[in-house]
């Protein structure tokens, strides 16, 4: 099994663990959310969060696969300089896209939760607003009066948010110092956390009655 990277990432695969010989855990997944209660909406939700994290997890164990094979390949031919190239890759194009994924992810649910409660998505007025940020504004202030947003969480989602105008406009260069700001497992988590809340302020309201 794939652990050195993972490890290094801090992320490890959903729905596993892994013990050593005393049976004591070793790592194991404690950042992403499954509800015990089931709603179609919300188990769906869920199990796409934790696929969707598996296979940014799998897309950046290749981009570092290919990094090592190319740093080897260095070590050969002494102008072979696809190593360099390969860096940045993993340095910034497949973190930006797994980050931007995230970003993508977030924006799906929230809609697919706002059809669940309210039957529809409402449209946008204030076009200075963000459309998550209006979406979360929306479920507070019109669904969920009981719901709070942890200020730590609305950093994150601002951060995605500013990652990915800049990623999609081709300011690479400024993403680097958000890249610092958004760790892997801190960003997971974060999602993760936000739609556990809706769920469970979910359940509190009228929809849950």
């Amino acid at each position: 099994m794939e652990i050195e990277i993972p490890m290094k990432l801090g992320l490890w695969w959903s729905k596993s663990h892994l013990e050593d010989q005393t049976g004591k855990i070793v790592i194991e997944n404690d950042y992403l959310y499954m509800p015990e209660r089931f709603s179609e909406c919300f188990w769906i939700l869920f199990e796409r969060l934790n696929y969707t994290h598996d296979y940014c997890l799998h897309q950046l164990i290749c981009s570092e696969h290919k990094l090592e094979e190319s740093r080897l390949h260095a070590k050969e031919g002494p102008y072979d300089e696809d190593h360099y190239y390969w860096e940045y890759n993993v340095d910034v194009i497949a973190k930006c896209t797994v980050l931007v994924v995230m970003t993508s992810f977030v924006e799906w649910g929230l809609k697919r939760v706002l059809k669940e409660l309210a039957e529809t998505i409402p449209p946008k007025t204030d076009r200075g607003v963000s459309d998550i940020g209006h979406y979360i504004n929306y479920l507070k202030t019109e669904l969920l009066s009981n719901w709070e947003v942890s200020p730590g969480t609305l950093s994150t989602l601002d951060s995605l948010r500013r990652l990915r105008n800049k990623f999609a406009h081709g300011e690479w260069d400024a993403v680097e110092p958000l890249l610092e700001e958004l760790l892997f497992k801190d960003t997971f988590s974060a999602v993760s956390c936000l739609f556990r809340t809706i769920e469970e302020s979910a359940w509190e309201s009228e929809w849950g009655k």
